[in-house]
């Protein structure tokens, strides 16, 4: 890392105070390097560090809201973002060392992350980064953004036709959860077994690639909103 680094130090924002950052790479070197550098620009900042997936998902399990910096030359990166993700403590995945390459980067975004930062990055780079993640913002530039965009079109796209291919017991079974049912209150309207409802459920979900109910739901109503139009 550049020996300037601390010389134009930038604490990171209130609400930080309050929140852990994680440090994720399979190189010790660089997450506890990293750590210090953090700890050092703030002495009250909660630095913790881990050294692959299963370490990180316990670290977030154990304390309050986190985010995490993860280094993009971790084995499985992608995966260990999209396990992080929905984990309810984590308000941001930032990658660090990430490729300059868009793909690289969309892919990493289609996982979750929310950030990034170069090869060559700065930490006053990273410490922007971390702040647009505390605010719900995505901090890229205008050639990734523009890519994002197009992905997010595509992937809705793929999504509507997904529900296209469900069945029309399926998307009856998707519209009854939309409605607030349970999978018994499903299994009584329709007069079939609970075992077959999540039987459809399970189909559901592997057909539209998501992995809770309510996404499932959402889909189909923009399915059929679109239908609509």
């Amino acid at each position: 890392m550049p020996n300037d680094l601390p010389s134009r130090r930038r604490s990171l924002p209130e609400a930080s105070a309050r929140t852990f950052v994680l440090v994720v790479s399979a190189t010790r070197l660089v997450r506890d390097g990293l750590a210090e550098l953090l700890a050092r620009d703030r002495a009250a900042q909660l630095v913790r560090v881990a050294g692959s997936g299963d370490d990180a998902i316990a670290t977030v399990r154990s304390g309050p809201a986190t985010i995490v910096l993860l280094d993009a030359a971790t084995p499985d990166a992608a995966g260990i973002a999209r396990r992080l993700t929905p984990e309810p403590a984590v308000r941001g995945v930032i990658a660090f060392a990430v490729a300059d390459d868009v793909p690289s980067r969309v892919a990493l975004a289609e996982c979750g992350v929310c950030g990034y930062v170069s090869h060559d990055g700065s930490l006053a780079e990273l410490l922007a980064t971390t702040d647009a993640a505390l605010h719900g913002e995505l901090h890229c530039d205008p050639s990734l953004a523009a890519a994002l965009a197009r992905r997010l079109a595509s992937m809705r796209s793929e999504r509507l036709d997904r529900v296209s291919a469900l069945s029309h017991r399926e998307r009856d079974v998707v519209r009854l959860v939309d409605e607030g049912m349970s999978n018994k209150e499903i299994a009584h309207r329709l007069h079939i077994e609970l075992a077959t409802v999540k039987n459809h459920m399970h189909h559901i979900l592997h057909k539209l690639g998501v992995q809770r109910r309510g996404e499932a739901a959402a889909a189909l109503r923009r399915w059929r909103s679109a239908a609509s139009a």
